[in-house]
């Protein structure tokens, strides 16, 4: 057998392999005994058909098996002679099936890790959008108001009490415009918590100081810029029903609210303790923003640098997973949501493309650096872990390593060495925020 390997593109190869007519015979002849035992002629015992009689009955199943045989026994000879290591299984081609004293040749095109040079990795100029991640004093705040609402206490409204702002009403409604139902249009026990936004303003002023018990017809415009589009300019008959009122009981901002929110002695502790969990959870933020910039750069810099469509096809696969578990969060599922295929593909590759470039532009920096993760350094993640999902680093790690999982977390430690070995000896560039999604 030999076989002879062409260099198609930077990831593609094709190996022509050439099988001499003796081992073609000896691979058929192997076939034909197998089949021998297993065909039913009739007139015949079973193993029994004559060579002649199956040579004659069957012999396009004779040469497509033994066709599949020699492919099944010569690639991998053929992969070893030209040292190569493909990413995927071959697609096979050939001219003719194997015959009876006959050479055969088939062709096996395979994609292949490529060779990846870096263009460069260092003195890089990546943009950063500062101010999103500065501390503010009133993220505390708004911390400390999501706190306030947690804790909020509702209680049974007094007798005689009407709807207004510190008030949370269950009620019905029922809209149409131009006397037709529209998307969004009823509801039943809506809890709506007055003065929090859940619905436009001008409905929430024609509902106030209604009672529990209470209907009323009430007629709103909806602004020219809804954000739907049928819906935008115009006017909408409801039919509202106050089912039942609750009135809220809102903690003060004091000592006491502190030590019921956790082990904090004073107000100011608690304080103290969210503004050093605001300020760490900005720095993974930046941080997290720098490591994609540096990604997109590098992406951007070996735009030439040719992907496999296996590892491709590997991260349409993720991305696909993703989709499914944000679909399930919202109690949604990909059969029933109108998911295409195709459209999928279409919308995702070049991003799917570009991703796979980036891990193959990172596992390269990680090979020439020579990054790896350090005890200490795995021994700090697990610490960290455990102050996340309060429990102790030792059994956060037996966890992992029980499910086989503790390389992927030495491979994503490396993963973000290798991006912070970039940052490291880039040039931030700081730009004005487009919007702060911090808050």
């Amino acid at each position: 057998m030999k076989a002879n390997m062409e260099n198609v593109s930077q990831v593609r190869r094709t190996i022509t392999v050439d099988v001499p007519a003796e081992m073609v015979n000896q691979i058929r002849r192997q076939v034909l005994v197998k089949m021998r035992k297993e065909v039913k002629v009739p007139g015949f015992r079973a193993g029994k058909v004559p060579e002649q009689i199956l040579l004659q009955r069957y012999s396009h199943e004779l040469n497509s098996q033994t066709t599949t045989e020699v492919i099944k026994s010569t690639y991998p000879q053929a992969v070893a002679q030209v040292q190569v290591a493909p990413l995927d299984q071959p697609q096979i081609d050939f001219e003719a099936s194997a015959e009876m004293d006959n050479a055969f040749q088939y062709k096996a095109m395979i994609e292949v890790y490529p060779e990846v040079i870096l263009n460069k990795c260092e003195g890089l100029e990546l943009e950063l959008e500062e101010d999103n991640y500065l501390f503010k004093e009133e993220y505390v705040e708004q911390e400390l108001k999501r706190y306030q609402t947690y804790m909020t206490q509702l209680e049974p409204a007094e007798d005689g009490a009407t709807l207004a702002k510190g008030y949370v009403a269950r009620i019905n409604f029922h809209g149409t415009v131009d006397g037709q139902d529209f998307e969004g249009n009823s509801a039943e026990d809506y809890v709506l918590d007055v003065g929090g936004k859940q619905l436009l303003d001008e409905f929430e002023d024609k509902i106030m100081g209604m009672q529990a018990g209470d209907t009323r017809q009430i007629q709103i415009t909806y602004p020219a810029d809804y954000m739907s589009d049928t819906l935008g300019g115009k006017t909408a008959d409801f039919n509202v029903d106050v089912t039942e009122l609750r009135h809220k009981i809102v903690p003060e901002l004091n000592d006491d609210f502190a030590k019921e929110a956790g082990e904090f002695d004073t107000f100011d502790a608690l304080k103290d303790d969210i503004k050093q969990r605001v300020q760490e959870y900005l720095k993974e933020k930046r941080h997290g923003a720098l490591m994609e910039s540096a990604m997109r750069k590098l992406v951007e810099l070996h735009q030439d640098l040719e992907v496999p469509y296996k590892l491709v096809d590997l991260e349409l696969g993720n991305m696909l997973e993703q989709l499914k578990e944000e679909l399930k969060q919202r109690g949604q599922d990909i059969d029933t949501s109108g998911f295409d295929s195709k459209e999928f593909v279409n919308a995702n590759l070049k991003e799917a493309t570009d991703r796979a470039r980036g891990y193959m532009l990172v596992g390269t920096i990680t090979k020439v650096q020579n990054i790896s993760v350090t005890d200490d350094e795995l021994n700090a993640y697990f610490e960290k872990m455990s102050k996340q999902y309060q429990q102790p680093a030792s059994q956060l790690r037996a966890e992992i390593e029980k499910v086989n999982k503790l390389e992927g977390v030495k491979s994503e430690l490396v993963f973000e060495k290798s991006l912070d070995f970039v940052i490291n000896n880039a040039k931030i560039n700081k730009i004005t925020a487009k919007k702060d999604d911090n808050s």
